[in-house]
């Protein structure tokens, strides 16, 4: 006699606390610490802080960490999203998100993230936000085109150059960035050195390449510019005048320049290559190495795609700025929280219906036995086929955007929905993740570096192994801390507490030390060592003493309670044991 799977339960009930996934949170959590810590010393990699000492496997390491770290955060949050809703019912779930999840997120806005510019400001002297007003220097009179102002901070005395505090580029090249050519002559009839380097080794000509200005162009090499000099990622004028437009246009928001519209930017560009390929050493050998992008079937369509979420019908103009719902940075490394606070109704919503209509529970074996991937992969590869369109990249897009790309809420809605549905079947036998000791090697060995090989060339291999990387890594994992952490550890679970308000203010204390130990002579694996311990060991002091006991840990993880005073009869022997 067949049985039909049981519907799924609105009542509340206690559930057994999951030890494991509290310490596997933590960890993912920490894993994101440690990703922005290594970025300063990943060579090419677009960061504010660029370290003198870099290493080419800290990119091996950044995409290994960002090609699993949020798809699990993102399960084990559903599986909890899941517990609570049977604990306290979706009214109850609704009020527990909105307290650590929506309001974290809008304070967040107005402290974490103007924080990430301020600090490192404070603490070095150095921002690494490029002001939109013009602070009285050299610069920003270039930034301004205003020739008269140049021309009196230079009778003034003005460092011709010196670079901005920001992105260390120095003024002829800024003068290229905005395309002014009147004021970029007067530079160079004052002395401005055409061959002088920014802090990533481009010169003046690099800049009018990358922001399209085929006048400059002109000018420098008439005045005996170097079109095969190579700026510190390896790149020539040439290949900077193919950046992608995105990068060109986000850099350009970012740093406060005009570079026109689309079509306009692409007419000049084209001019500018024109100029160059004649003149470039190797031309042929620098288009081949711009870098390709994965390519398959369905490419008109992600370029639809990918152009609608471009579009400048998303953009508006706020307080003289273009602001683009989509493109530009609002909630920065936030961007999470702001998932969750769509995930979160989502799947109360999707719950209503699912008890409304009776919706049975899924078999327990297509949920924990090795056949999870048979549906899971093709799943995952349905979003992951829109990643990296432009950029190739192991892992997910990213998105810090207002509104929320479709693609990526559906990639990451799977993770969630999977870890609510793990909670629901259950697993008493622990049986998933348990060949970890196979999938955890297999992902790291074979599939990382086979991602990292494809991720520019096919585009469906390339997403069906980078698919396959992201389950084996989260089923891994979560049978290795099965494994290792099964019963509550006060430590493992003092760090699971903190590790929520560690990744929320981590972001600005990493950039301050970056900053701090950019021109150290030391290895950059023991930098990135001091940035990372130099970030958690002050936010661990920061939780105990001014956030656990408090309305901020309250609003975080809930009231944690101070330990109770040892009775008086039991202080002599306390003492002496001490």
């Amino acid at each position: 006699m067949s049985t039909v799977p049981a519907p799924i339960e609105l009542e509340p009930t206690k559930a057994q606390r999951r030890h494991d996934l509290d310490a596997l949170r933590a960890f993912a959590m920490l894993l994101g610490i440690a990703l922005h810590a290594s970025m300063s010393f990943i060579p090419g990699l677009p960061w504010p802080v660029q370290d003198t000492q870099q290493a080419g496997w800290f990119m091996v390491l950044f995409l290994a960490i960002h090609g699993f770290r949020m798809p699990l955060f993102f399960l084990v949050s559903g599986f909890f999203t899941a517990l609570l809703w049977q604990r306290r019912g979706p009214g109850g779930l609704i009020r527990n998100r909105t307290l650590r999840i929506l309001v974290p997120c809008l304070l967040g806005l107005v402290t974490v993230v103007p924080a990430i510019s301020v600090l490192p400001a404070l603490a070095t002297g150095r921002s690494l936000v490029v002001s939109a007003a013009d602070d009285g220097s050299l610069i920003g009179a270039i930034r301004f085109g205003d020739a008269a102002a140049v021309r009196a901070r230079l009778d003034e005395g003005a460092e011709i150059e010196a670079p901005d505090p920001a992105i260390q580029a120095r003024p002829l090249s800024w003068a290229a960035l905005r395309g002014d050519l009147d004021i970029a002559r007067l530079l160079l009839e004052r002395g401005a050195d055409l061959k002088g380097l920014n802090e990533d080794l481009s010169t003046p000509l690099h800049a009018a390449a990358f922001t399209a200005r085929p006048d400059l162009v002109r000018l420098f090499l008439e005045k005996g510019a170097d079109p095969g000099v190579r700026g510190k990622d390896g790149s020539r004028p040439l290949e900077a005048a193919r950046a992608d437009w995105e990068l060109v246009k986000g850099i350009a928001d970012y740093i406060h320049i005009p570079v026109g519209d689309r079509e306009e930017f692409e007419r000049r560009r084209a001019e500018v290559i024109r100029i160059l390929e004649p003149v470039s050493p190797g031309s042929a050998a620098v288009a081949s190495t711009e870098t390709p992008r994965a390519t398959g079937p369905f490419m008109g369509v992600l370029d639809a795609y990918e152009a609608a979420m471009g579009s400048e019908r998303l953009a508006y103009k706020l307080g003289g700025q273009r602001f683009h719902l989509v493109k530009s940075s609002v909630f920065a490394h936030l961007w999470f929280l702001w998932f969750l606070c769509w995930l979160a109704p989502l799947f109360v919503l999707f719950m209503a219906v699912a008890t409304t209509i009776g919706l049975p529970r899924p078999s327990r074996r297509l949920v924990v036995s090795p056949a999870n991937l048979l549906w899971l992969i093709p799943l995952t590869f349905v979003p992951q086929y829109f990643m990296g369109i432009k950029y190739p990249l192991l892992g997910p897009d990213t998105a810090e955007g207002l509104v929320l790309p479709p693609h990526l809420l559906l990639y990451y809605g799977i993770f969630f929905g999977f870890g609510a549905l793990y909670y629901f079947t259950g697993d008493p036998e622990d049986r998933l993740g348990r060949n970890w000791r196979v999938s955890l090697p297999v992902a790291l060995l074979v599939l990382i570096p086979a991602g990292i090989a494809t991720m520019a060339g096919s585009r469906p291999l390339t997403a069906l192994i980078q698919a396959a990387y992201v389950w084996l890594m989260c089923f891994g994992l979560l049978g290795l801390f099965r494994k290792i952490h099964p019963e509550e550890n006060r430590a493992v679970r003092y760090l699971s507490d903190s590790s929520y308000w560690l990744y929320l203010t981590h972001l600005a204390v990493v950039m301050t030390a970056q900053v701090l130990v950019q021109g150290w002579s030391l290895p950059a694996t023991l930098k990135f060592g001091i940035v990372f311990a130099g970030t958690v060991a002050p936010l661990l002091l920061a939780y105990q003493l001014l956030v656990r006991h408090t309305w901020i840990g309250w609003l975080l993880n809930g009231t944690r309670h101070r330990p109770a005073p040892a009775p008086e009869a039991e202080a002599p022997a306390a003492t002496a044991s001490a």
